[in-house]
């Protein structure tokens, strides 16, 4: 997958190369869940709304691979 803008401001896009299910979590530095969104789209956006600004992880599971990646909110 590809995160397009990170660092971002207003929101950022994860992208996929293909529609399937999955679960996408954002932690912050503490390691509380801070947002999930579940979706089978190819393009999923992620919305400041409430988050701080700072580091973020987002962890990506489709049910049989989990990935995790840093987002930074500035």
């Amino acid at each position: 997958c590809k995160i397009y803008p990170n660092p971002f401001s207003h929101y950022t896009s994860v992208y996929f190369l293909e529609s399937q299910e999955r679960t996408l979590s954002v932690f912050d530095m503490m390691g509380r869940k801070v947002r999930t969104i579940i979706s089978s789209e190819k393009k999923v956006d992620i919305y400041k709304e409430n988050l701080k600004n700072g580091m973020y992880f987002i962890q990506i599971s489709d049910g049989k691979t989990q990935i995790t990646k840093k987002l930074i909110l500035n």
